[in-house]
Parts: C-alpha cells; sequence; structure tokens
C-alpha cells in the first residue's frame, strides 16, 4: 500500500464486515491450493507411473537380450560341436583303417545332426511367420522335409562312397605295404642265413 501521507486518512474498518470478506478469499485460496495440489499430486503421480513403465520396460528388454544372447551361444555351441564332428569323421574316414560299417553310421549320424541344426535354426522364424498355427506350421515343416530329404539322400548316398572308396583304398595301399614288408624281410633272413 502506498503511503499517502499523513493528511490521508483511511477509515478504519468494521471488524465484523471483514470477517465474510476474509472468509470468502480464504476459502477462496483453500480451494485454489487445494486444487493446484491436486494437479500437482496428479503430475507427479503420472510421473511415477511414467518411470515404472519405463524401469519395466527396460528390465523386460534387458532379460529379452540376455535370452536371446543364451540363445546364440548355444547356437554357436552347437554349430562348433558340428563341425567338431565333421572333421573327426573326415579323419576317422580317410586317415585311419575303420571299418565300412563304422564309415556308414558316421556319415548318416554327421547328415542327420547337420539337417537338425538347420531345422532348428529355421524353426523361429517359421513361428514368426505362421504365428504358432499349428496346422500352417506342419504345412511349412513338410515343404522344408520334402526339399531336405532328397537333398540329405544323394549327400549321403555321395559322401558315403567317396568315403567307403576312399578307406578302401587307404586300407589297399596299407595291404600292399605291409606284404612288401614281409616278402623283404623273409629275402634278408634268407641272405643272412647264407653269410653265416
Amino acid at each position: 500500500v502506498e503511503h499517502l501521507g499523513a493528511d490521508h486518512h483511511v477509515p478504519p474498518v468494521d471488524p465484523v464486515e471483514q470477517q465474510p470478506d476474509e472468509r470468502r478469499q480464504r476459502d477462496r485460496r483453500q480451494r485454489f491450493e487445494h486444487g493446484r495440489d491436486a494437479q500437482v499430486g496428479r503430475a507427479v503421480g503420472l510421473l511415477v507411473v511414467n518411470e515404472q513403465l519405463r524401469q519395466q520396460e527396460l528390465a523386460l528388454e534387458k532379460a529379452k537380450s540376455k535370452e536371446e544372447r543364451k540363445l546364440n551361444i548355444q547356437y554357436a555351441l552347437i554349430a562348433l560341436g558340428i563341425i567338431s564332428f565333421i572333421i573327426l569323421f573326415l579323419l576317422l574316414s580317410r586317415s585311419f583303417i575303420s571299418n565300412t560299417k563304422l564309415i556308414n553310421f558316421f556319415s548318416v549320424m554327421a547328415l542327420l545332426i547337420v539337417f537338425e541344426f538347420l531345422d532348428l535354426l529355421l524353426h523361429p522364424y517359421l513361428e514368426r511367420v505362421t504365428h504358432h498355427t499349428p496346422l500352417v506350421m506342419l504345412l511349412a515343416l513338410v515343404c522344408i522335409a520334402a526339399l531336405l530329404i532328397p537333398l540329405h539322400h544323394s549327400i549321403e548316398k555321395w559322401s558315403k562312397e567317396k568315403l567307403v572308396e576312399e578307406n578302401k583304398a587307404i586300407r589297399l595301399a596299407n595291404a600292399k605295404k605291409t606284404i612288401e614288408k614281409l616278402e623283404v624281410k623273409p629275402t634278408q633272413t634268407q641272405g643272412e642265413n647264407t653269410n653265416i
């Protein structure tokens, strides 16, 4: 309030008249503050809920990436195991003398493992495309099998014939070496006997 000076006289306000006005102003102020507090409370509540939702989404995304990483590690280990198995199979069939039935067994096992691994890799994509519909999944798997089975049989036939023939050639070469060694030894022993 401005200072008007000593000449100016402010009439006194009756305390009875002032009470209703003060009460009304106080009531208005309380309603305003209550409304403002309610709005602030709602805003804070919304912020809390939004933060909780964001934290849940982050936790869900983290769990999903952890599961995906776990699956990728398993796929990598399976692929490494398949490669190791195939290398062992090729070493067994090419460098060692082994039974033909053993080579046939390992070739079937190697091809089955490779094709099952392919099926394992394709299965999640099929689930996304077919939306887990059993009939559509069955039809898709039958189509994949229709493509893979002839390929499986031709590769199996080729690998069996190739590896068994190579193994037979190795066995024959080893047998010839053994026969040559046996023929050389009796000749040496006869020459040693004549020198005595």
